[in-house]
């Protein structure tokens, strides 16, 4: 989280360049002890989400924040956005899937990314 607030910082500095380069190396940096939990990384996640959209971590570590927030409904567009972008991303998808074995309602098509499973998972039997 660090790499996107100095991120945004240098870019209200109008160090653009810098900010860049962190927002890059935030994109990259790994999840492990990554809990955004304050508006100020509501903001900056967001701001550095203005200018790169397909930032898989960004979207990811937004919909964490908005779903400890109980604005669910947010937090499932920030992650499916992150499943879209990377059909296989283990964290958002796992959450997306959680979340639909957990509801009343049937699993939408938009809530399942077709990219990793068009077919249903079928059963297997040992064979003796």
């Amino acid at each position: 989280m660090m790499l996107y607030l100095f991120g945004y910082c240098a870019d209200k500095l109008g160090h653009r360049s810098d900010a860049v380069a962190y927002w890059i190396d935030a994109a990259k940096a790994s999840p492990d002890y990554c809990f955004p939990s304050r508006i100020e990384e509501m903001i900056v996640l967001q701001g550095a989400l203005c200018q790169n959209r397909s930032d898989i971590r960004a979207h990811y570590y937004l919909g964490n924040l908005f779903y400890d927030k109980k604005r669910h409904e947010e937090a499932i567009r920030e992650w499916e956005s992150s499943v879209e972008l990377e059909a296989l991303s283990l964290f958002p998808g796992g959450i997306l899937g959680l979340l639909t074995s957990m509801s009343a309602k049937t699993p939408t098509k938009r809530s399942l990314p077709m990219t990793m499973h068009s077919q249903p998972i079928q059963r297997f039997t040992a064979v003796i």
